[in-house]
């Protein structure tokens, strides 16, 4: 419950974010609101200087209003300049890093909150009779210089996002979070089974359940799935994982039982199995690593491409690629076994796939870089750098890819020098 609640907060947190800025600021105008209109007896524990007239109080107030809508329609459309530049040069899928940046999403909220309290401000100071004087023009002073401030923050946050590797640092560690939650998942649930497709085969009763929905995995409740099964004496193997595109009727996972169960409690089961695996039409990077290392593989892609011709970059995000693949190299691909062992219920689903991984990582920057010498040579090295800490199994996993890479590409090159450094590399 509480994952799928944070799940929900990430997706929204362009709306909520701002929204507290601009509750602040409704409070604020409140406060000064009932000092200047209803208790304005507090004025005189208020030093003079930083009281208005009514006159004056409404020339500042009238000029900041206007200086906010222009300060706030630049920092859109530099905000929009920024992610068209984000999807054209880089990839549209980090364009979601920038828009949840929490100093974009607070300077969007300061300023969206200050026009709300300058123009209320503004409106209440015509209705006050029973003052002279005035403490929300002060008050709307400190605001702009607060609103100048995070413009000028905000400016120099753009200039250092608009950089590739700020970008590829800060995508480098996303992705670092995301393996090292699924790392740790892994470390408290892994077990030795290297043939988890025996799981459960010694039960009478199978059946499998299906999904209901389309769309991506963003979290799995196992252990709310073990409980609505409430059958003793029973396995249940999953065949999905985090990140997983799904379709309707497309088998979730089987369950292996010694109980006997009718039809009508299997569509029961379903429907529960079918809300605890959350499913949305966008992919979430806090359990997905995958999609946390695409990201990285887009801007590589990106930059070898003929309009952008950028190979360096190409390299930094292969090296990058490189470290986080080290970190999951650790591992192993043995399964993960939750159970609630008073029921004799278990639970059995693969977190890392290590070959399938390290495919779906290099595969395209083969196919649309493997005429480039110095991607290929990127991508050999950083499969060596790999093996030094991969756990035994894993390494030749990794000498299966080295051999697809080098097998991929050799052919591409007619030079003799060009061939023989790759040689070097293989060895």
């Amino acid at each position: 419950m509480l994952e799928r609640i944070r799940l929900r907060y990430q997706k929204n947190i362009i709306w909520l974010y701002p929204l507290k800025y601009i509750l602040i600021a409704c409070l604020i105008s409140f406060l000064v609101i009932s000092v200047d209109y209803k208790y304005t007896s507090i004025h005189q524990y208020i030093p003079k200087f930083l009281m208005t007239n009514k006159s004056l109080a409404q020339t500042i107030l009238s000029s900041l209003v206007s200086a906010i809508i222009t300060i706030t329609t630049f920092t859109f459309s530099t905000t929009m300049v920024v992610l068209t530049m984000y999807s054209s040069q880089f990839s549209p899928r980090v364009v979601q890093n920038f828009l949840s940046e929490k100093m974009t999403l607070k300077v969007l909220g300061i300023f969206m909150g200050g026009f709300f309290y300058f123009i209320t401000s503004l409106l209440f100071i015509k209705g006050v009779e029973n003052s002279d004087t005035f403490i929300s023009a002060t008050v709307g002073v400190i605001y702009a210089v607060v609103c100048l401030i995070y413009f000028a923050l905000f400016i120099f946050k753009v200039s250092a996002s608009i950089q590739a590797n700020n970008l590829i640092e800060e995508l480098y560690k996303e992705a670092g979070d995301s393996i090292k939650r699924a790392v740790d998942s892994h470390h408290e649930f892994a077990f030795k089974c290297n043939d988890s497709s025996i799981i459960g085969k010694n039960r009478k009763n199978f059946f499998s359940i299906a999904s209901n929905k389309n769309g991506y995995i963003q979290s799995i409740d196992y252990m709310a799935i073990m409980k609505s099964v409430n059958y003793s004496n029973t396995s249940i193997k999953l065949e999905i994982r985090n990140g997983d595109f799904i379709v309707l009727g497309q088998p979730l996972l089987d369950i292996y039982t010694d109980s006997e169960i009718s039809s009508e409690d299997i569509r029961d089961i379903s429907n529960k199995i079918n809300d605890y695996i959350l499913v949305d039409n966008s992919r979430n990077i806090s359990y997905d690593y995958m999609y946390a290392i695409e990201k990285i593989v887009d801007i590589s892609l990106r930059a070898i491409s003929p309009g952008i011709n950028d190979p360096n970059t190409a390299i930094q995000c292969i090296n990058i690629l490189g470290i986080l693949l080290s970190m999951m190299s650790k591992e192993s691909s043995n399964a993960c076994r939750m159970s609630l062992d008073e029921e004799n219920i278990e639970i059995i689903y693969q977190y890392f796939d290590f070959k399938n991984d390290i495919y779906k990582t290099f595969y395209q920057i083969v196919i649309y870089g493997g005429q480039d010498i110095s991607v290929v040579m990127a991508i050999i090295k950083a499969l060596k750098n790999i093996s030094y800490n991969a756990e035994e199994e894993n390494i030749e996993l990794l000498n299966e890819i080295k051999d697809y890479v080098y097998e991929k590409t050799l052919g591409n090159f007619k030079n003799e020098m060009d061939k023989e450094k790759i040689k070097e590399l293989m060895q």
